[in-house]
């Protein structure tokens, strides 16, 4: 018998052709994949806009990777002239003056520090609480081994932005000084001599003036100034902070950082360090360095050298008010660079006698001996180095930056 099709009314049958495609139900889950996809392909592109990356597997010195999660940006609208600025400005680190790495900075008024010259370090020993035995007078430099290395005068640079500085500020009170810096410059010494010894009169700020880091970083670059505040400086005002950088020789900087290399990673070893090149080939090509400032933004340089060329040559072009001093000034003339920088933020000097130390600690005490001990003497900037390493750094190491702060190459006392 032949059945009959029922069909239900109102539901009219449609004829399949060709062209006709039936209808599917969407999935929900087919769409939320889709949508994440788009949404992490939309965050790459930002990212790359925003910070530029390493092109075809070069190298792109002293430029960010990514975004750093913990720091606000100031102005959204600036991201893609960060981005320009910042290939400018490496552009412009990459032009090796021409002058002598050994050329005298401009100087300072002289410093009277009497006659005593072969007592100078060890009254600043006696002045910090520390008992000075035959054992430590042997060990310790001659003053005229440390001007050797350094020179005979302390180095500051910046000090003919004080009063533009000072003159910007809405109220003097509100005056601040930040520390910035590599890892491994003495940035805790630099801290500990100006709480002690500074003051900011009325200060309105919590930390009486004297903080701990610049509001955008004191271990990242100064292209961040006034694009990104540090996560513990949201909304503190960079114009009205008076930056400060210090610098350490950069041989003894790389043999800190074999020690204790905090954020940064490169291909090196206890036996072989700062590793600078590496021969590949019979030919030798320098070791990659990134900085990790944070997991999601880090910057990557040639070397340790570009490192240090890159860090350091972003404060020296600045042309907003700044600081940039020397580590072994602290150590060889604390009291004066400390006076000029308190001075020059507006502040005073606050005891009679300049105070090197909180606590009288054998702690304290054993680490400003120590630190003089190890960055007195020439023959110690070159232990690690190996021949590949020295030639490298005496070719790439920026000359004008070498000039400016009054380093010289180190002798090398192995042969």
């Amino acid at each position: 018998m032949r059945r009959t099709s029922v069909r239900a009314v109102g539901r009219p049958r449609h004829s399949r052709t060709a062209s006709a495609v039936p209808s599917r139900a969407i999935n929900p889950i087919h769409c939320i994949i889709a949508t994440c996809l788009i949404l992490l392909a939309l965050n790459n592109f930002l990212q790359q806009s925003v910070f530029d990356g390493p092109t075809s597997g070069k190298v792109q010195d002293g430029q960010f990777l990514s975004g750093h999660a913990e720091w606000r940006p100031r102005d959204v609208n600036r991201y893609k002239s960060i981005r320009r600025s910042n290939a400018a400005e490496n552009q412009k680190y990459q032009e090796i003056d021409t002058q002598s790495a050994n050329r005298v900075p401009p100087k300072l008024a002289e410093i009277d520090l009497g006659n005593d010259e072969a007592n100078r370090i060890n009254g600043n020993l006696r002045r910090a609480g520390i008992t000075i035995d035959a054992d430590l007078e042997v060990k310790l430099p001659k003053w005229g081994e440390m001007t050797a290395i350094y020179g005979a005068q302390p180095v500051i640079l910046g000090l003919d932005r004080c009063e533009t500085f000072r003159a910007n500020l809405q109220k003097n009170t509100d005056a601040m000084i930040g520390p910035a810096g590599l890892f491994n410059t003495g940035l805790n010494l630099f801290e500990q001599s100006l709480y002690l010894n500074c003051d900011i009169p009325g200060s309105s700020t919590p930390k009486k003036g004297k903080e701990h880091d610049a509001p955008w970083g004191k271990h990242t670059p100064a292209s961040l100034r006034r694009h990104f505040d540090a996560s513990a400086y949201e909304g503190v005002s960079h114009t009205d902070t008076l930056a400060v950088a210090v610098v350490k020789d950069p041989y003894s900087w790389m043999r800190s950082m074999c020690n204790r290399p905090y954020l940064a990673s490169w291909a090196h070893s206890k036996s072989h360090c700062p590793n600078l090149v590496e021969r590949t080939g019979g030919y030798p090509s320098p070791n990659n360095v990134r900085v990790s400032y944070n997991e999601n933004m880090k910057t990557q340089h040639e070397s340790l050298v570009a490192l240090w060329n890159d860090w350091y040559g972003s404060y020296y072009a600045a042309t907003w008010p700044r600081l940039l001093i020397r580590y072994e000034d602290l150590l060889f003339y604390p009291e004066y660079i400390i006076t000029k920088v308190c001075q020059c933020a507006g502040g005073k000097i606050v005891h009679e006698n300049f105070q090197f130390n909180s606590r009288r600690s054998q702690e304290d005490s054993s680490g400003m001996v120590n630190a003089i001990l190890k960055y007195g003497h020439d023959g110690n900037r070159a232990v690690g180095f190996t021949d590949d390493d020295l030639s490298y750094s005496n070719a790439n190491l920026r000359r004008d930056l070498m000039g400016a702060f009054n380093y010289t190459h180190p002798i090398d006392f192995r042969t």
